[in-house]
């Protein structure tokens, strides 16, 4: 049935989850994600994901909310893995075992392929391309009405809200930097044009590419915040691999990211510098999620000198509140695409 799998309550919903959208095929456990139990699994000629989800994460009605924000998208010709209805035509499907409940989603799998860091820098083009899809994910954010119950806000970020669960007391420093971050966002205005739902978590992990075409996937991050914010997300994991050794490789790829994809994002939508001006906050913001991600997932045994090294840099970096990158520095490169 399952690859690897060796936990009773994930093979009996696996099992009913299949069962109920009609499929009859072995799962294979995706690794790497942080909160959700992934499968790809193959039926004839196409290739599926299954995704399961305890009620502890995300809620029904919270899953339900992600599907129709997707459904809808597809719908405005944003580029993304489909989710598909069971046979009773549902988009979830709430599973129960003994021992834990789920909620079940399939999509389609995305078409092209995963690309690796040395495939993705560099890639002005698909930047463009990025920056092109986002805005119009942000513009079609800014008509949607949802039928089911809204998904949280950036308030109810499941690792902002557990930071003293996962760090550790020997370094309650973030503790009050995240107060203090989060302190400086209830401050910024919130309006039509630059706030709604985004997808919340963009990267080299979440998409897949041929060539210049990218399809889009794992919204299970998508919040009501800042359009803003989904720039300074990919912003933030395209440049996150370079450690403070190399700071003179990290300054001018996060220039050469930004602007191609202000470049893209201008076709469709507009920003202003005072956005702009928001994206180290964000980048700040960003950088304690996966630091607590990080202390969530990762074996501390067990460390790489690539891992240690930038614990050590990031922890650094939340402390003193030094944003990875600084976007007004290079300002006279993104002016051309920005609106007054």
């Amino acid at each position: 049935m399952t690859q690897n799998m060796h936990d009773e309550p994930l093979e009996k919903a696996i099992k009913t989850a299949l069962k109920r959208y009609d499929f009859n095929a072995n799962v294979e456990a995706i690794q790497g994600g942080y909160q959700n139990h992934v499968y790809k699994f193959n039926q004839g000629k196409s290739s599926y994901i299954l995704r399961l989800t305890t009620p502890q994460i995300r809620t029904f009605s919270q899953v339900q909310g992600e599907v129709e924000w997707m459904i809808y998208l597809t719908n405005c010709g944003i580029p993304l893995s489909q989710p598909i209805p069971s046979k009773e035509g549902n988009t979830v499907e709430y599973i129960k075992t003994d021992k834990q409940n789920y909620n079940a989603v399939v999509f389609q799998y995305a078409k092209g392929k995963k690309l690796t860091y040395p495939e993705y820098l560099g890639h002005e083009s698909l930047y463009e391309t990025l920056g092109e899809i986002t805005a119009k994910m942000h513009k079609a954010s800014r008509a949607y009405q949802p039928k089911t119950k809204k998904r949280h806000t950036y308030l109810d970020n499941y690792y902002l809200n557990h930071v003293t669960t996962y760090i550790p007391k020997t370094k309650k420093n973030i503790y009050q930097v995240q107060k203090e971050l989060m302190s400086d966002l209830e401050k910024l205005p919130k309006n039509e044009r630059n706030f709604g739902l985004i997808h919340g978590d963009i990267n080299i992990g979440n998409f897949h590419a041929d060539e210049n075409q990218v399809t889009l996937f794992d919204f299970d991050e998508c919040q009501y915040s800042w359009y803003i914010e989904d720039i300074a997300i990919q912003l933030f994991y395209t440049i996150f691999v370079f450690g403070e050794d190399s700071k003179d490789e990290r300054y001018p790829v996060a220039k050469t990211f930004l602007k191609a994809f202000l470049k893209g994002y201008h076709k469709y939508e507009t920003i202003t510098q005072k956005d702009i001006e928001k994206i180290s906050l964000f980048l700040n913001i960003r950088e304690i999620i996966v630091f607590v991600g990080i202390h969530k997932k990762w074996d501390f045994t067990n460390l790489n000198q690539w891992q240690k090294d930038y614990l050590k840099d990031s922890q650094g970096r939340i402390e003193n509140k030094v944003p990875l990158y600084d976007p007004m520095k290079d300002m006279a490169a993104y002016k051309p695409y920005l609106t007054k």
